[in-house]
């Protein structure tokens, strides 16, 4: 075999290499993109908000909670957060699961969006004729929801850098009529 005929040869595996090398890159980044949220899931069930804290970029933006209203900003959506503890009064807030995860990943930014399942859990508390809280009562509500996000990578890790999440999602009453049906 010729030289010249060795070295092309050569050069077109070298390109295979690093066509392999990048999707490599990007599976990799995709599967600690899918860490990060099942961590930030995880903590958002267990109540540990300074730890979803951590999770957000300093130019972190939120939309949509409570519905309507943009937050911007890590601090600013740390308190929102941090609310949610302290307006929780002991009651599990909710139980997550997510599922279905489509993340796209170009350099040191990704989108994504996932498929929430979960029950909230609604606090209602009673008050007597005088004015004093009383009893108070659960109500479990099923539900179906859509998280759309945006991650960056922030010294070498992965970070939420948008978070919406909508509920319910599909909008029944803006959903289009089923044609099946």
């Amino acid at each position: 075999m010729a030289q010249q005929e060795v070295e092309k040869r050569l050069k077109a595996l070298e390109d295979v290499v690093k066509i392999n090398e990048k999707r490599l890159k990007v599976m990799e980044d995709i599967e600690e993109i899918k860490k990060l949220h099942y961590r930030y899931i995880y903590a958002l069930n267990a109540r540990k908000w300074e730890e979803i804290i951590d999770m957000f970029s300093e130019d972190m933006k939120e939309d949509g909670f409570p519905a309507g209203q943009i937050h911007t900003g890590k601090e600013e959506i740390a308190k929102i957060f941090r609310n949610m503890g302290e307006n929780s009064r002991g009651t599990p807030l909710h139980a997550t699961i997510i599922a279905q995860p489509v993340i796209s990943v170009e350099g040191d930014k990704a989108k994504g969006y996932w498929l929430w399942l979960g029950r909230i859990n609604d606090r209602r508390i009673f008050t007597s004729d005088s004015g004093q809280e009383g009893d108070y009562v659960i109500q479990i509500r099923p539900k179906l929801g859509r998280y759309d996000m945006e991650y960056k990578r922030v010294d070498e890790e992965w970070k939420i850098s948008y978070l919406k999440f909508t509920l319910p999602w599909p909008n029944v009453q803006q959903a289009p009529n089923n044609p099946i049906s």
